[in-house]
């Protein structure tokens, strides 16, 4: 997403079999230049033409005030996974609303209450790791205008690494 590959040959994948069943996902980028994500444990929504897991989708998307946009694969971004590899779902092992039913985590997102901040993994006063949060954080923000570009995003994650996510704290 934040790299703007118009192409699915060009996206390395791991096999969903050495992945946890939990974190078993496919991504696939078609020539149309939208995103797919399919497979893993949850049950997929169909949302204009695309299969989606309420988990990752948008609120805008789910209450079908719009169709997918730009906007809606940033809020995904933030909750499932950035080019680093540094967001909260790979961070803590866990799926956004880990253990609840698709009804309930539905009603969440639209109603605005979102996951978390998972301190063992993404530390308060930990400068890099509160400039992460930040970022989720806004890629998750309600209004879609108010998330930040793909670009943004990608130049923000360019100066995080798990190993200063860990630093000393400030």
């Amino acid at each position: 997403v934040t790299q703007g590959i118009p192409k699915w040959e060009q996206i390395e994948l791991a096999p969903a079999s050495q992945s946890p069943p939990q974190r078993a996902w496919h991504v696939m980028v078609a020539y149309r230049e939208k995103l797919y994500v399919f497979g893993g444990k949850d049950r997929k929504s169909r949302y204009n033409d695309t299969c989606v897991s309420m988990r990752w989708t948008a609120p805008e998307i789910l209450s079908e005030e719009t169709k997918t946009t730009q906007a809606g694969d940033v809020y995904a971004l933030g909750m499932h996974e950035s080019n680093r590899s540094i967001d909260q779902e790979v961070l803590t092992g866990i799926i956004p609303y880990d253990g609840m039913k698709e009804p309930i985590i539905m009603s969440r997102i639209l109603a605005g209450k979102l996951p978390g901040r998972p301190e063992t993994h993404i530390p308060s006063g930990i400068e890099y790791a509160d400039r992460l949060w930040s970022l989720i954080t806004s890629c998750w923000a309600f209004d879609p205008e108010k998330r930040p570009k793909a670009l943004e995003v990608k130049n923000v994650m360019d100066g995080i690494t798990p190993k200063n996510l860990l630093a000393n704290r400030n």
